[in-house]
């Protein structure tokens, strides 16, 4: 399953410690995206950053299709997505 999931969060702190975790997964990341290619359950990555994420800081989490690459030299290939989940 593939995922994309992007912050913004104001703390340096817990921007750091989001960052670190979600690299252990992502081979693919830029900043504050990240592709993660899992092959088990999300809901505890999610938990784990819910832990760092204020009010005032952002978070964003797509399931991607499995049918090939979403973004391809800079154009949005578009495809449709089954779910998108979205914490503000």
């Amino acid at each position: 399953m593939n995922w994309l999931i992007c912050y913004d969060i104001e703390n340096s702190k817990s921007r750091q410690k989001v960052c670190r975790l979600l690299r252990r997964y992502s081979a693919i990341f830029q900043k504050s995206g990240y592709e993660l290619n899992l092959c088990l359950d999300i809901n505890p990555i999610t938990d784990h950053i819910l832990t760092y994420i204020k009010n005032t800081d952002k978070l964003l989490i797509i399931k991607c299709s499995e049918k090939g690459a979403s973004w391809s030299l800079g154009r949005l290939e578009l495809k449709s997505y089954n779910d998108l989940l979205v914490w503000v």
